[in-house]
């Protein structure tokens, strides 16, 4: 069998038949919630060692809120992130912003959240977390500080989806906490695959993560290759 027969079918597989309308490629990307996984405890030597999965309980299936998808956007307040949420804005019922995360934007991160109202609020860079007063943000929403804590959190098994949207080689340690955890994770950060692409693909295999690009031309390759 060819290697191009060989990529095709592998794709056929990840795909699961025909690729959405690029229009409906962000709605489906968040899709319907995935197995919880225990959080991430971290050991010498590696960033995030992948957990093992365990299954939700008899008495949370089928309930209506088991049905809303929570929703981890890493990367909140860039383009990806922004359009992210003005999908779950038009979806009512459907997704829930559960974590939020920005770097140093300090200002539009907290708009998000006034207007959201997530679980959490991840500010990576300590300095810039310090200008935060605890007040500003809306009730019910915790702050959490630094590479550290975004790790963990995106390994919450309260979130069905992480959407990876940090640019450039900052983005590489959440995406690998999400993708060890099991995480399907919408993946807008290219350079995470261009760094430690094999990696990050041997790690989702053990874990049983699953990796969907959405941005412009990786998406683009993607649905090609599932139509």
């Amino acid at each position: 069998m060819s290697r191009g027969t060989n990529d095709r079918t592998a794709a056929e597989t990840s795909c699961g038949g025909p690729a959405p309308p690029a229009v409906h490629w962000r709605i489906a990307v968040l899709g319907k919630a995935s197995p919880n996984f225990p959080t991430v405890q971290r050991l010498p030597g590696a960033l995030v060692p992948p957990p093992q999965p365990v299954s939700r309980s008899a008495e949370s299936r089928g309930t209506a809120a088991d049905e809303i998808v929570r929703v981890a956007v890493l990367g909140s307040t860039g383009s990806i992130g922004r359009s992210t949420l003005d999908v779950i804005a038009a979806s009512p019922g459907r997704f829930v912003p559960h974590l939020l995360a920005a770097r140093r934007s300090v200002g539009p991160l907290l708009e998000q959240a006034r207007r959201f109202r997530p679980a959490w609020v991840v500010i990576v860079d300590p300095d810039a977390a310090a200008t935060v007063d605890a007040t500003s943000l809306p009730p019910g929403t915790r702050l959490a500080v630094g590479d550290e804590a975004l790790d963990e959190l995106v390994a919450d098994p309260a979130i069905d989806r992480v959407v990876a949207a940090i640019v450039g080689a900052a983005g590489l340690r959440s995406t690998w906490a999400a993708v060890a955890a099991g995480r399907t994770v919408a993946l807008a950060n290219k350079e995470t695959l261009v760094m430690a692409g094999p990696l990050v693909m041997r790690l989702a295999e053990r874990t049983g993560a699953t990796i969907i690009p959405v941005d412009s031309e990786h998406a683009a390759i993607h649905q090609a290759l599932c139509s």
